[in-house]
């Protein structure tokens, strides 16, 4: 299980190569956060995204190491 942030609202968590990518909404802007599985999950590292703004899509499978997203933000209409 992914701990409850004090003031930051989980939109969506999925299982990549054997970790968790969870998507928080953060003063307006969407942060990646990566973590272990266990109970309780554990933090390993947050993904930088581009500028502020938004996890359009992403795609992953719990058994492969590739992992794809969209970003969207004001000035970039996606990438």
């Amino acid at each position: 299980m992914i701990p409850e942030h004090a003031s930051n609202v989980l939109n969506e968590a999925e299982c990549v190569n054997g970790m968790i990518v969870a998507y928080y909404l953060e003063h307006a802007s969407d942060k990646m956060r990566v973590f272990d599985i266990a109970i309780p999950a554990n933090e390993k590292t947050e993904i930088k995204l581009p500028d502020i703004g938004s996890v359009v899509t992403s795609h992953g499978k719990h058994n492969s190491s590739e992992f794809f997203y969209k970003f969207s933000s004001f000035c970039d209409p996606g990438s």
